[in-house]
């Protein structure tokens, strides 16, 4: 008998075990309401999933690769509630656990107060736990929460958690524009929304000069547009975890792509979802640029990392990427950054920085600059990037299928 059928046979039984300790689960964590919504739409899609199971007649269940596939499907789904569940009952990792969860909220809060007045649903915030890496997923039965991880390795040092920013910005890409009461042919969606603006306004001419020089190369326009649609989503992820965290998240950009550097060619490397990791501190410096701008304030933070990068990355803008100079890309960053920020989302736009400037709380400033031990805040420098030892990544290509996003180290 193959795996599969095996599988097929077993797959009542292991799908009633897996709800009942959902349901003892669900239980203990009545006062946190991810993780308890969560579980409680898991149990209902399993129960689902098990009445269909019962309709499809054995002959065909035993040999269905849909079936089988659902069903594996639905186990791995489990494996990370579980044991995203089980960790909230160990001591040890219960406070650092909340204090993650408090701070994922805290940018589920930022955000929804972002939206206040605007037709789009509130965010859910997302269940958090500690595994390998910096990654989101979501699960089949209740896409509107993720799930975030934060690196086993970092799970009681919060001044490294500025990838939650991050990844709370995929929570934000996938359903942060969802309608609220709006009909399906007035909602376009993000994505598309922001991909046209990128195809239709990435080129458009400023000055004469720049569009004679443009004008020379459209098919190199073609390809630098379809090369920022590609990294839209990571694009967008990180000025929105610049947004949401502040100056720190620019810091550790910086950091973390200085550790992907050997030598010069390295500030080259990306694939087809992520910018290169010349352009990734810039698209967060130039998100605090747009930021300290309507916010009147926090420049002289933002040069000071400028000039920290720039130190660090020394010629590589004189590098191509795919036959285009990176100094390019750099300028094309502005512009994406500018698009992403402005807030022409369809089909109501906004602007989420005006709203950040203006919360309907307290003023929310640019965060400052974390400060360093036994430094004079005003007379803050930072270690050469060259010099830096640090012990987690922050970008991975291998993601789990489709329904995650993960950070990790490039290869």
């Amino acid at each position: 008998m193959s795996q599969q059928s095996k599988l097929a046979i077993q797959s009542p039984k292991r799908l009633n075990a897996m709800i009942k300790r959902s349901e003892d689960f669900q239980t203990q964590f009545q006062s946190e309401e991810p993780i308890y919504k969560l579980l409680g739409e898991f149990t209902a899609f399993s129960r689902e999933y098990i009445e269909l199971l019962a309709k499809v007649p054995e002959t065909i269940s035993r040999n269905s690769f849909v079936v089988n596939n659902g069903i594996e499907k639905l186990l791995q789904e489990w494996n990370i509630l579980s044991r995203a569940s089980e960790q909230r009952l160990i001591g040890s990792l219960k406070g650092d656990l909340d204090q993650a969860s408090n701070l994922a909220k805290t940018y589920c809060d930022k955000w929804n107060d972002i939206l206040r007045d605007k037709p789009y649903q509130k965010l859910a915030p997302p269940v958090v736990y500690f595994e390998k890496l910096f990654r989101i997923s979501r699960s089949i039965y209740a896409p509107q929460i993720p799930v975030i991880s934060i690196p086993l390795t970092d799970y009681d040092q919060p001044e490294n958690w500025q990838s939650l920013a991050h990844e709370f910005s995929h929570h934000i890409f996938w359903n942060g524009f969802s309608p609220d009461q709006l009909s399906a042919d007035q909602f376009s969606g993000t994505r598309q929304k922001l991909s046209e603006s990128i195809s239709t306004q990435l080129f458009s001419p400023g000055t004469r000069a720049a569009y004679l020089r443009n004008a020379r190369s459209p098919r190199q326009q073609a390809a630098r547009a379809v090369l920022w649609n590609n990294w839209l989503e990571e694009v967008f992820a990180d000025v929105y975890g610049t947004l949401l965290a502040g100056s720190s998240y620019a810091i550790s950009a910086q950091d973390r792509m200085a550790e992907q550097v050997n030598r010069v060619e390295d500030f080259l490397i990306a694939d087809h979802d992520h910018p290169c990791v010349y352009l990734r501190p810039l698209i967060s410096l130039y998100t605090l640029d747009y930021m300290a701008d309507k916010m009147q304030g926090g420049q002289a933070e933002i040069e000071r990392l400028k000039k920290r990068w720039s130190e660090f990355s020394g010629g590589a803008s004189d590098l191509k990427y795919k036959n285009v100079p990176l100094a390019a890309l750099a300028e094309d960053a502005t512009k994406v950054v500018e698009i992403i920020l402005r807030g022409d989302y369809s089909p109501v736009p906004f602007s989420p920085v005006e709203k950040l400037a203006n919360p309907s709380g307290a003023k929310a400033d640019i965060p400052p600059l974390e400060p360093v031990v036994d430094q004079d805040p005003l007379k803050l420098t930072y270690p050469a990037l060259d010099s830096i030892n640090l012990p987690t990544p922050f970008e991975e290509m291998n993601y789990p299928a489709a329904s995650g996003r993960g950070i990790g180290p490039l290869k």
